[in-house]
């Protein structure tokens, strides 16, 4: 599959880059939270911000969102009904003396916020429904209409017990304190969740076991049940990223981390009912070790995808060499083909 040659393909940052995560902004800025300070894995690990001014041409340098003594990964990233940014993070300890990854360690669930589009951040704050602190959150927070703010977070329920649950936990208070989890799926990971312009909610799932794959789940009560979660993508096609397009597609991204590695596109013009092919974004990653793509719209239809890559030099400790790339296109190539 060669990838859209319609495509714009522009460098946000070097050596660094993991995981990023897109937010359109009400000004038409579009914001880019990302792991710098180490590879996939490191105590080194932070999280820095970006924008773009004209439309994901160019972005500015990066400033710290979060940073610790700990291993800060994992970002999820909203906008609170008020105009304040949401940053949820996974604030990580499960290290060694050697500084690499052991498991079992001290984690929480932790929040920061800005109120300036990005340029500075609070002081970070725990997840209030402590049952679930701990947990990763993933990906993009939903505000609904009426204001309530919607996350995935996922984790094992018992220290120690290699089993995850994807989560949606939601807030009445702009992002300030969570309530009310309910269970999308047991066995899953990493959800990326879109809200359907009739209120029914979609939610594309890693999954824990082979095949390692994506799937796709359905609410029809704003996420407090779920359906049984249905096969979307072959394995190594993982993780994905929802975006309700103006015109109410469904745009769905996620990471090729088989070979050809990079990233791919897939479009439903019925609410997730039905995809169209499998378009290639990217197929140039030198790795499995890429993807986690975020999409945003702007308000002239243009399309930004931002994912990232590690390099032929990166290991899981070092990121040199790796990179966050945005790509931006327009909605007909997706329907060209």
């Amino acid at each position: 599959m060669p990838p859209l040659l319609e495509a714009r393909r522009v460098e946000i940052v070097r050596d660094g880059g993991y995981f990023p995560v897109l937010r359109l902004l009400p000004s038409g800025r579009v914001l880019v939270v990302f792991r710098m300070g180490a590879g996939h894995f490191g105590l080194g690990g932070r999280l820095d911000a970006a924008w773009s001014d004209d439309g994901g041409r160019t972005w500015s340098a990066p400033v710290v969102a979060a940073k610790s003594e700990r291993d800060d990964r994992n970002p999820a990233v909203g906008l609170a009904p008020a105009g304040e940014l949401v940053l949820a993070y996974h604030h990580q300890g499960a290290y060694g003396a050697d500084g690499k990854w052991k498991g079992g360690g001290p984690a929480d669930t932790l929040l920061t916020r800005s109120g300036d589009e990005g340029q500075t951040w609070c002081d970070p704050y725990s997840l209030s429904h402590r049952p679930l602190n701990g947990r990763s959150p993933f990906r993009n927070i939903i505000t609904t209409p009426e204001g309530e703010m919607l996350m995935n977070v996922y984790g094992s329920p018992n220290a120690g017990e290699d089993r995850y649950i994807s989560y949606l936990i939601r807030s009445r208070d702009g992002g300030w304190s969570w309530e009310e989890p309910s269970v999308i799926a047991d066995g899953w990971h990493e959800t990326a969740l879109a809200l359907l312009p009739g209120g029914e909610m979609l939610a594309a799932l890693r999954s824990r076991e082979q095949p390692d794959a994506l799937w796709l789940s359905r609410s029809e009560d704003l996420g407090r049940t779920w359906a049984a979660p249905v096969r979307l993508t072959e394995k190594g096609e993982h993780p994905g990223d929802l975006l309700v397009l103006r015109d109410g597609s469904v745009l769905l991204a996620y990471g090729r981390r088989r070979e050809p590695y990079g990233v791919e596109v897939m479009l439903s013009t019925d609410g997730g009912g039905t995809w169209g092919h499998k378009k290639a974004l990217a197929n140039d990653a030198v790795s499995g070790d890429c993807g986690y793509p975020s999409s945003v719209q702007l308000s002239d239809g243009t399309i930004i995808t931002a994912y990232y890559a590690a390099g032929a030099e990166s290991t899981n400790y070092d990121a040199t060499g790796a990179g966050a790339v945005a790509a931006i296109y327009q909605p007909a190539a997706l329907l060209a083909p």
